[in-house]
């Protein structure tokens, strides 16, 4: 298994850059790395909360295989980064190749999917890298329209939290965004019932995943905060605060509050739904699915990704699978 160093909480460090960026690299018939998934998801998750709208992403990086992809094999590559949120993709290396005279290219150690003038069907390519380029342009248009926040809780970054699974109870047929503990307590606030960041995101419900069953008291007063001003919150109780700051019968007397012996509990004037289908709960409040198909086959798949434009919505979504869906 490949590392990936882990400097801290990765959402919290891209949230001042103009244009968060990740990295999606060539992959075989078993699919993605999960954790490059994440990172985009996390640098687009970003984007949409702050509001910097550009998502850059490392794109079709191989190793050891410098010309062994075809734009056949490339776009389903490309497809994917732009259904995770990706709009400005950096394609590795194209910059690599400043001379005519030694054919094919210019080697970067083992790494590299040499995308320049000198593969065999670059003559051909100008189709697909409008294609490319036309979706980037479409996909930074309006904003991105997620109706679930996914907060992923306080003890690690998305990329070691799930490096060995997918993260349980992810929606399907609603689009959602990662958030993190900085963003959840400087960032979220409501409008009605809907929550909202300065950045011009949008959500109908906060969903508590990842290792939100251990939760600080400052988090958890945010969660009191949103939810007695109107929000409705998915997830169950949190187990246990992991720090040390807070009073023990101020943070037995919250969670008591917000989660009663009841499946939902009303506080104020929102919600607290215990549950860990977040697709059934959204369901429960009358919010009806975003994207909808249907497959006889279990391991069919189209992401998808919805923005709101001035004048109407556009959707990108792309049949990750060999089957005819409806």
């Amino acid at each position: 298994e490949s590392i990936r160093t882990t400097l801290g909480d990765d959402m919290a460090m891209r949230a001042p850059a103009d244009v968060p960026m990740a990295a999606m690299w060539t992959y075989s018939n078993d699919g993605p790395d999960q954790r490059y998934i994440l990172d985009i998801r996390g640098a687009a998750s970003v984007a949409h909360i702050y509001g910097q709208n550009l998502v850059a992403a490392e794109s079709l990086t191989s190793v050891m295989q410098p010309w062994a992809h075809s734009p056949e094999q490339l776009r389903p590559m490309m497809d994917l980064i732009f259904a995770h949120g990706v709009n400005r993709p950096v394609i590795h290396t194209s910059v690599h190749q400043p001379v005519d005279d030694k054919v094919p290219g210019l080697s970067l150690f083992y790494f590299g999917q040499f995308f320049n003038r000198h593969d065999t069907w670059a003559e051909m390519a100008s189709p697909w890298v409008d294609y490319m380029a036309r979706n980037s342009l479409l996909l930074q248009q309006g904003r991105n329209v997620a109706d679930v926040a996914y907060f992923y809780g306080e003890e690690a970054p998305l990329i070691s939290l799930f490096r060995h699974k997918r993260p349980a109870n992810l929606p399907t047929r609603y689009a959602y965004d990662f958030i993190n503990a900085d963003a959840l307590l400087n960032a979220l606030s409501n409008q009605g019932a809907q929550l909202v960041t300065p950045g011009g995101a949008r959500y109908n419900v906060l969903y508590l995943g990842g290792s939100s069953h251990r939760m600080t008291l400052p988090v958890l007063r945010k969660l009191a905060k949103l939810v007695k001003n109107g929000a409705t919150i998915v997830g169950m109780k949190p187990e246990s605060n992991p720090g040390l700051i807070g009073n023990t019968h101020d943070y037995a007397t919250l969670v008591n509050t917000l989660w009663s012996d009841k499946q939902v509990t009303h506080v104020g004037k929102g919600r607290v739904i215990a549950s860990t289908n977040i697709e059934a709960a959204l369901a429960s409040i009358n919010i009806a699915p975003d994207f909808h198909y249907s497959s006889d086959q279990p391991d069919s798949s189209i992401p998808f990704l919805h923005r709101q434009l001035d004048d109407g919505d556009s959707y990108f979504i792309v049949n990750q699978s060999n089957y005819r869906l409806n």
